[in-house]
């Protein structure tokens, strides 16, 4: 079993971005493709960085913490200390609609039903 690379990049070769598919040929000298590999899985690349982002950034509020309390002639705090004060920020979301709100459309939601009741028995 042999294996051939070939290049699809116009001579530039692989540091310019080639796209490289491996073409190995059986025992009985018939080619076959191996699927290109080079394509990225941007939902691995996201679930990776962001808890690295977080941990960059719970580490910078503490390290600015930090130099204003020395500043300030107070002790720094550990990280350890830091993590179990820490509460990241939250966003509360209230969904619905006013009880005003809902009767309007309640009232709107039946003048449509009867519309389309009198328009069904040709009154309007």
């Amino acid at each position: 079993m042999s294996q051939h690379r070939h290049g699809y990049s116009g001579g530039l070769g692989e540091d310019a971005g080639e796209s490289v598919l491996m073409v190995t040929s059986t025992p009985s000298g018939q080619p076959t493709r191996q699927a290109d590999t080079s394509a990225t899985d941007w939902g691995q690349v996201i679930n990776t960085t962001l808890p690295v982002l977080a941990n960059v950034y719970q580490q910078q509020l503490l390290t600015r913490m930090n130099v204003a309390r020395i500043n300030a002639g107070q002790p720094p705090i550990t990280a350890s200390d830091w993590a179990a004060a820490y509460q990241p920020p939250s966003a509360q979301v209230q969904v619905g609609v006013t009880n005003r709100a809902e009767k309007m459309i309640m009232f709107g939601g039946l003048a449509v039903l009867a519309l389309v009741g009198l328009r069904a028995a040709k009154i309007i």
